[in-house]
């Protein structure tokens, strides 16, 4: 199982595709919401093979702003279950300070 925190839905059709063509048995679990990734990830985490995060998240429309990559970063590395973590973010600062929590803590 493949974890994605992503909040561009045009970014997610084309992952979504290529994932089909690459890997059509991995399961990947899709969240556009940071604070939603944080409740639901730590039960996945068994079975997950590996976690991709991006850092800036686009509010849908009227929607509550849906956090960021770094908070999840945060509460991943607060569980006792360590998977692979990759970072696909545009935002070279923030994705400095995610992959510095995953490095902190040793994932």
């Amino acid at each position: 199982m493949l974890l994605l925190l992503e909040g561009d839905g045009e970014r997610l059709k084309r992952f979504a595709a290529v994932m089909r063509s690459i890997a059509p048995e991995l399961h990947v679990h899709i969240w556009r919401d940071a604070h939603a990734m944080i409740q639901e990830a730590g039960p996945l985490l068994p079975a997950t093979s590996v976690i991709s995060l991006d850092h800036d998240l686009v509010p849908e429309a009227g929607a509550p702003d849906p956090g960021d990559g770094y908070m999840v970063a945060q509460g991943l590395t607060a569980q006792r279950i360590v998977r692979p973590g990759i970072v696909h973010s545009s935002s070279g600062e923030r994705s400095t300070w995610m992959a510095g929590e995953f490095d902190l803590a040793e994932w």
